[in-house]
């Protein structure tokens, strides 16, 4: 074989490599996905199949439990189920909820009522162990009565929407289809990116989240006093889903299902709830993460003042900021700063006082 040969078949080969890489993205994002989640929900399993446990070995539900550290550390654990479920019913009394304006590009926000998620893991779990435990997380401490109506929350990282999104703009004129609202909504912040980038920022964010929330629920099981811990919304479980619905389509990807927070509106402007959000930024460094994202829309005012923290999607831990750790420690890193941007809103200019 002569060099130009040799070079014709090497091109020849290089470009049908290209080509399945490219043909293959969805498979790819599948499989990378399912490899990082396994690294961070780690290799231990509860059930010897059906549900993986996070890798830390205590976690904290909620930071609210005033018996915290009493309790087993098995109850700190985040839950994630291998097995898929499907969210969607013929039944008018099962309904999901789009929340539009809180989608990004990388992750799609619903709200299901408590009941229909309970039945639909008792449905799809298989495995009795890993079904058990998911549904004793979901258990309230409330009445039977308000759990009919209690609604939780779904984050969803939709690998696949994004692919229909992108077939829908080429031809949804033609078969006449219209796009969701939350569609509608993400399609505007998707300029700039394509969807392969896009499925690979998913990944790296479900990924990061669950493992930043399973580091902050094992500190916060370390803790005495309440004071001391990080407030965020409880974490029921986590796993693979498909949504079926007539009203907001097809979705499929990997989920985080947590408690909805009823006052997520109310965000911090007076000078004790800055205090209070400060504090909460201490004591997650302290706990070795920076969050990164840090406005109106990733926090809210709870009980009593108190404020609470969420989305860590965009967290990293303070020893990854190499030369930069040192401003989370002095406190002048960009946390700190964007709280001094919230507070000018509300013209305050000093919470040390």
């Amino acid at each position: 074989m002569n060099n130009q040969e040799e070079m014709e078949q090497r091109s020849a080969h290089e470009g049908s490599k290209r080509r399945r890489v490219d043909g293959d993205v969805k498979r790819r994002v599948t499989r990378n996905s399912n490899k990082q989640r396994d690294q961070v929900s780690g290799s231990d399993d509860l059930t010897g199949g059906g549900l993986d446990q996070a890798r830390y070995d205590d976690h904290n539900s909620s930071v609210n439990d005033s018996s915290l550290a009493s309790s087993s550390t098995s109850d700190y654990k985040i839950l994630h189920h291998n097995e898929r479920i499907l969210l969607g019913s013929s039944d008018s009394n099962f309904a999901i909820t789009e929340i539009p304006e809180a989608s990004t590009p990388t992750s799609e926000k619903f709200l299901i009522k408590l009941k229909d998620f309970n039945n639909t893991i008792e449905d799809y779990i298989k495995d009795e162990n890993s079904k058990q435990a998911i549904l004793k997380k979901l258990q309230l401490k409330s009445s039977s009565k308000n759990q009919n109506n209690t609604k939780i929350f779904l984050k969803v990282f939709d690998f696949n929407n994004l692919d229909y999104l992108k077939l829908y703009l080429e031809t949804y004129e033609y078969l006449n289809k219209s796009f969701t609202k939350a569609d509608e909504h993400r399609l505007g912040t998707i300029d700039g990116y394509s969807i392969s980038e896009i499925n690979e920022m998913q990944e790296r964010e479900f990924a990061n989240e669950l493992n930043i929330l399973s580091i902050i629920q094992a500190f916060n099981a370390k803790q005495k006093e309440s004071k001391d811990r990080i407030n965020i919304p409880k974490i029921y479980c986590s796993g693979d889903l498909i949504i079926m619905s007539s009203k907001i389509g097809s979705h499929r990807g990997n989920y985080i299902a947590m408690e909805l927070i009823d006052s997520v509106n109310e965000k911090p402007k007076t000078v004790a709830q800055f205090k209070s959000l400060k504090t909460q930024l201490d004591n997650l460094h302290s706990s070795g993460i920076h969050h990164g994202d840090v406005h109106e829309r990733n926090c809210c005012v709870v009980g009593r003042g108190k404020v609470m923290l969420f989305d860590f999607g965009q967290s990293c831990l303070v020893k990854d900021l190499e030369k930069k750790s040192k401003n989370c420690l002095n406190k002048t890193c960009e946390d700190y700063k964007n709280i001094e941007e919230m507070m000018k809103k509300y013209k305050i200019d000093n919470i040390n006082t």
